[in-house]
């Protein structure tokens, strides 16, 4: 693609951040700062990674943390109170899931299914701050039980909304892509032979439905017509029936009362995997929340209003409202914005981040066009 930069340093000196970067991990295995005046920012990076390969135990120590140890200032720990195990709480008519409270210990019937629960140290959970009201009406469905659809744009915060909801009750986190190579057999069980004798596997959905768990099915209006059958039993009543299970007789499974199937799907339209309008009967079994695009003030508080958050935030609102008006088949998302801001602070410069982060992810989806004219609105905003 012309339009598709790849990020060339060149003869660009190497910026403060990333001297002195290098010098405090020279420092910190006891050798000279070997980084020549002058150095250029790519050989700067390639020196920088040289050291780390050689010394894996530099890796993960931030520049933060380089200098405080330089300075010989020791941070002291700080005295936190145990705190009770996250439970819902009742905020006016909503029951509400409380974020950053004291995990509860994983249901000893899902341990064998540890490996599917979201843990304490996940990048999006730790940066995770809910969105209300949808944060709120996402756990009002749950403990009341009923089945809900999310539906927005790209970047709008529905998929970390329902691994949060796993999260806070340390469940098992099953996303489902639904896209048109999904296999139902896959997904609730098949037949196997094995020396001359057939025998069924359950599939993971059907094992996790037994269990405490969220399950996602990720643009849910992408499923088929036969598996669409499938989960439109488990919304109506809870189970759902398996002809090959019970060695062919069929067997009847029902969802654990702590098992939740939550949906989620972009808005109908060309640029997206699930494009079709949906089925009557299947909507009206799901409450159906819109999550709207996020604000200039949700983007600036997501970012802990770092200081190209405002620009970014702009971005974002303007870089919206241009493909939304034409129709371009991109998006421009809060995860984006996050790796343009990690790049920058790691050094690089606004015009390497902006198109590492968004840009070129635009021009693969949408085209030159849309590239373009996204770059026009970077341009003003950013040294692009």
């Amino acid at each position: 693609m012309a339009g598709f930069k790849s990020i060339k340093h060149g003869a660009l000196p190497c910026t403060p951040r990333q001297a002195e970067y290098f010098k405090l991990l020279n420092e910190a295995i006891s050798k000279p700062d070997l980084m020549a005046p002058g150095t250029d920012r790519q050989a700067a990076n390639d020196m920088i990674a040289a050291l780390l390969t050689a010394n894996p135990s530099l890796r993960g120590r931030s520049l933060k943390q380089l200098q405080a140890k330089a300075s010989g200032v020791k941070a002291q720990p700080v005295a936190r109170k145990p705190r009770a195990p996250a439970v819902p709480k009742q905020v006016g008519n909503i029951v509400v899931y409380p974020w950053g409270a004291a995990l509860p210990p994983i249901p000893p019937e899902c341990m064998p299914f540890e490996h599917l629960v979201v843990k304490a140290d996940d990048p999006e959970m730790m940066a995770f701050k809910p969105r209300h009201p949808y944060w709120d009406y996402l756990c009002d469905a749950h403990h009341d039980g009923r089945f809900m659809r999310l539906e927005g744009e790209p970047g709008c915060g529905k998929s970390v909304m329902e691994k949060a909801l796993a999260y806070v009750r340390q469940v098992p986190y099953l996303p489902i892509s639904c896209d048109g190579k999904l296999n139902p057999r896959t997904l609730f069980g098949q037949i196997s032979i094995k020396n001359g004798t057939s025998f069924f596997t359950e599939g993971e959905v059907t094992r996790l439905t037994q269990v405490p768990s969220v399950i996602v099915l990720e643009e849910a209006n992408g499923l088929d017509g036969s598996v669409q059958m499938t989960f439109n039993r488990i919304t109506n009543n809870r189970e759902f029936f398996i002809p090959e299970a019970d060695g062919g007789q069929g067997k009847v499974y029902k969802l654990h009362k702590d098992c939740y199937l939550v949906q989620d799907c972009n808005p109908p339209g060309a640029k997206f995997t699930g494009a079709q309008k949906e089925n009557v009967a299947t909507v009206d079994r799901l409450s159906v929340m819109k999550v709207p695009q996020l604000s200039a003030k949700e983007i600036v508080d997501i970012l802990d209003n770092h200081p190209l958050a405002g620009r970014m935030a702009d971005f974002y609102l303007q870089a919206a409202d241009m493909v939304r008006t034409n129709g371009f088949r991109c998006s421009v998302t809060l995860r984006g914005l996050k790796r343009a801001v990690w790049l920058i602070d790691k050094g690089y410069t606004e015009r390497d981040a902006i198109e590492l982060g968004v840009l070129n992810a635009v021009e693969l989806t949408g085209g030159q066009d849309a590239s373009l004219a996204l770059r026009s609105v970077a341009k003003p905003l950013f040294k692009v």
